[in-house]
């Protein structure tokens, strides 16, 4: 059976991804399926995350937080392959002073790992957020292990803002804080090669102009 299971697996990387079916839209508490909330409980998925703070991850929890983002106008996306949700872009934190706002993201479906999507989706997001939410400044966080969150926002030409040494432990090893930015002007005038993706819009705008 492992076999088996093992060349399904190897099929399906080997599939080629057909961009044009990824898309963005808002969660809602319908999407909160047992294979969302199990990517939440799946140690190689939240090694990095916070919420490895918190487990095991319920399902009414999961609900509770969806709801809680349109309470708070706390964007939080899904990643959609071909309907099914696959993944999420998040963003905890804004300034709306001075326009900023955090990103973070996750692909959650083993399968679709290394597979260039989550880059294109927070490069699609990026684009959403400074160009139709006109925020001027986008962040976000890694830690120093975590090698492919590193290569999204190095890809997407982030620039370090700041390094903190040996802030948390992860899996009995020191790891340091790294933050990430990106601004609005450097976005637009750099000739990315990456696909843009749909996304949906939020039911609010942040700012007026």
């Amino acid at each position: 059976m492992l076999k088996k299971h093992n060349r399904e697996m190897i099929k399906i990387m080997e599939q080629e991804i057909n961009y044009d079916k990824c898309y963005l839209r808002m969660l809602e508490t319908d999407d909160v399926i047992d294979a969302y909330v199990s990517w939440l409980n799946d140690p190689f998925i939240y090694k990095y995350l916070e919420i490895r703070h918190v487990l095991p991850i319920k399902k009414s929890d999961v609900i509770d937080f969806v709801k809680n983002t349109y309470k708070i106008k706390r964007p939080h996306w899904g990643i959609f392959y071909e309907g099914s949700h696959i993944g999420n872009i998040s963003c905890s934190w804004y300034d709306l002073k001075c326009k900023r706002i955090d990103i973070s993201f996750l692909i959650g479906e083993r399968r679709f790992l290394g597979r260039g999507i989550c880059t294109h989706a927070v490069y699609s997001v990026l684009d959403y957020l400074f160009n139709e939410q006109n925020f001027k400044s986008v962040q976000g966080g890694a830690h120093s292990g975590n090698i492919a969150s590193i290569k999204v926002f190095e890809k997407l030409n982030f620039n370090v803002k700041s390094s903190r040494k040996n802030t948390t432990v992860i899996e009995n090893e020191y790891q340091n804080s790294l933050k990430y930015e990106i601004t609005k002007k450097k976005f637009n005038v750099l000739d990315y090669n990456h696909v843009k993706f749909k996304v949906f819009p939020l039911k609010w705008k942040f700012f007026d102009e």
